[in-house]
């Protein structure tokens, strides 16, 4: 069966990491990963109801430079996720100040060996008008000259992580990061890549992971990438998983084509698609709930929001918290009246266990709103019409290719530009 893999980044924003509470009272923290479990195998359970035709799957991702403790952390301890993935985090260490040197690499490497799967360092054949490192999709600018050499130096780095994995016995799964600014990009990309990887590397790769970095962030670019991966696995037939990452999805709303890709019979029936975001980590830190007609909004905004707080209370009350020992009434007045804020709910000095069950409640909160995320998408897929209803019956990579050259400028489009080879960054700076 077809698995959809919601995998939540941030982990700092699921307060589920070490912290003074936990060395203090590790009875109380050990209830505390016993029902978060408890609530993520249910959740899971429910979005299986919405959409039968996958494994529904619930996963972490962590940043292999930032948050190596709390990757350590986690992956040691039975949240009920079905598996840990790590960043490779060289934009944060950019971010941050710090060359990417070779021990800064290894260090990274043995951050990531407490994670299923890992992702590659890549080399980027972009640049930014803007000085800033976090740059915007406008300021990009793509050079596809230095495409093969980019692609060809994080082959290098992929075969550098695979032997660090090997070396120290790790059984993380390495993915390999293609770049590009349109189909035929991110093939060229994939063969330059492939073609100085040898078997031994190759059967360590656990799938490809899709970026926008070159590419852009509209939803013909999130197509463009799940046409890019269907030609690699139909016409190279590498010998690796069937299992596309998409990085960095950051809401459910471009999750729709998707969807219809993986529902559809051109996608292999072992076929995994996995995507990472953080914004549904921040649920209880920002209190924002997910509305099915308008998405992500503050819970002090929206009188809504009680009722899908109502909705998760029920859920989670009677099967995960009532045994914690704080009657329905007094925890559900305790967080309405605290507006659900982790702060003021939760105590790290009380032994409480009012505040217990808040901590809990809090945890399973991020996950919960999948239920609606994956509701609001059944409703859009049953209601699929023309260029996505043809989509779902796709069944040959010859029928993909047609479609998206007959339906690609009906779908919004916020494509990085592309390079006159004549420009250099100095004339964007000057």
């Amino acid at each position: 069966m077809k698995t959809l893999d919601a995998v939540f980044s941030g982990p700092h924003h699921l307060r589920l990491s070490k912290f003074g509470w936990s060395d203090r009272r590790p009875d109380q923290y050990d209830i505390l990963v016993q029902k978060v479990n408890q609530g993520i195998q249910k959740v899971k359970a429910e979005c299986h109801k919405i959409l039968p035709e996958f494994n529904v799957n619930i996963s972490l991702l962590y940043n292999g430079y930032t948050e190596e403790k709390a990757g350590r952390w986690i992956s040691s301890h039975d949240f009920g996720f079905n598996s840990m993935y790590a960043d490779s985090g060289g934009l944060q260490a950019l971010t941050l100040g710090k060359d990417i040197t070779d021990d800064v690499r290894k260090q990274i490497y043995q951050s990531q060996t407490n994670s299923d799967f890992a992702m590659s360092f890549d080399d980027i054949p972009a640049i930014t008008t803007s000085k800033e490192v976090r740059a915007t999709n406008k300021s990009k600018i793509y050079y596809p000259e230095r495409a093969k050499e980019c692609a060809i130096k994080s082959a290098s780095y992929l075969k550098e992580q695979i032997e660090y994995f090997d070396k120290v016995g790790a059984k993380t799964k390495a993915f390999l990061i293609t770049q590009g600014n349109n189909v035929d990009d991110i093939l060229h990309w994939y063969d330059a890549a492939f073609s100085v990887l040898e078997p031994a590397h190759i059967k360590r790769v656990g799938g490809i992971a899709t970026a926008f970095s070159c590419l852009g962030v509209g939803m013909q670019e999130r197509v463009i990438n799940q046409l890019a991966y269907s030609r690699i696995m139909a016409e190279y037939n590498p010998d690796i998983p069937y299992h596309l990452h998409m990085l960095g999805l950051g809401s459910v709303k471009p999750m729709f084509p998707s969807l219809c890709w993986l529902m559809s019979p051109l996608c292999n029936p072992n076929q995994t698609f996995s995507y990472d975001s953080t914004s549904a980590s921040m649920v209880a830190t920002n209190g924002i709930f997910y509305f099915k007609h308008c998405g992500w909004k503050k819970y002090t905004h929206l009188r809504e929001a009680t009722i899908v707080f109502d909705e998760m209370f029920a859920f989670c009350y009677d099967d995960i918290l009532a045994d914690i020992g704080v009657d329905y009434d007094t925890l559900y007045t305790h967080l309405i009246n605290n507006r659900m804020s982790v702060s003021k709910t939760t105590n790290v000095e009380s032994d409480e266990p009012i505040y217990l069950a808040s901590r809990v409640f809090n945890a399973i909160l991020p996950f919960y709103q999948l239920i609606t995320q994956y509701q609001h998408k059944r409703k859009e897929i049953e209601e699929a019409s023309g260029i996505y209803a043809e989509l779902k019956s796709i069944s040959e990579i010859t029928d993909f290719t047609e479609w998206f050259n007959k339906y690609s400028h009906k779908l919004k489009s916020q494509r990085v530009a592309r390079a006159d080879t004549t420009y250099t960054i100095n004339d964007f700076w000057s």
